[in-house]
């Protein structure tokens, strides 16, 4: 449910958007969520000063702290 949240919002902000891909880790802690996106597209999706991939991960953690659990969100350059 939150990949396809954070799938959603990371499409939003790339041209190539069929590129985007969300794996989960199920740790014991925490949900380990791993974003990957173009090489030309990483700049988008971590934004000015960071501030897009600073929002993807508050709204993560707001979300998944409702679910009585935590998250970490990684952002990686696929292609």
């Amino acid at each position: 449910m939150l990949n396809d949240f954070v799938a959603f919002i990371a499409k939003h902000l790339v041209e190539k958007p069929e590129e985007v891909e969300v794996t989960v880790e199920d740790k014991d802690e925490y949900l380990h969520y791993k974003l990957s996106v173009s090489t030309g597209d990483l700049g988008r999706v971590i934004g000015k000063e960071g501030r897009n991939a600073r929002a993807m991960r508050v709204l993560l953690t707001a979300v998944s702290a409702r679910q009585g659990r935590k998250a970490i969100l990684e952002i990686q350059e696929d292609r």
